[in-house]
């Protein structure tokens, strides 16, 4: 799945995972060496914790989808440091989206809307 600002279309995130199951969601990104810029996981909850992380990420917390599908940012926090523990909860998050370190910074900000949607072409090689 993509990830995108819905103001220009720039697509912020070109490879999202989603962790739809309950072992999807508990394991997260635990046991994982790293992740590929251009990588992330959206997880359907407005707190992670950084537990058996080994390394840092940046999570976006989100609104549910209005009507066109857009998702308003509500929080971010920036490099979130391994065993760090439970982030608190975001008020008025329904889901997070995380990703390698100073990626949701700079592409966006509070009361900026994303939306996601099918691949329609398949990434670069690594």
């Amino acid at each position: 799945m993509r990830l995108r600002r819905t103001h220009d279309d720039v697509v912020v995130c070109d490879r999202m995972s989603l962790g739809e199951s309950f072992s999807e969601r508990f394991l997260g990104l635990m046991g994982r060496g790293s992740m590929d810029a251009g990588e992330g996981l959206y997880l359907k909850t407005s707190s992670i914790h950084m537990m058996f992380m080994r390394f840092p990420i940046d999570a976006l917390f989100v609104t549910k989808p209005d009507d066109s599908g857009a998702r308003k940012v509500v929080g971010i926090r920036e490099y979130l440091p391994p065993w760090r523990g439970i982030v608190m909860p975001v008020r008025g998050a329904e889901a997070s989206w995380s990703s390698r370190p100073a990626r949701w910074s700079a592409v966006a900000s509070p009361s900026m809307t994303l939306s996601s949607s099918k691949r329609t072409a398949e990434p670069s090689p690594r």
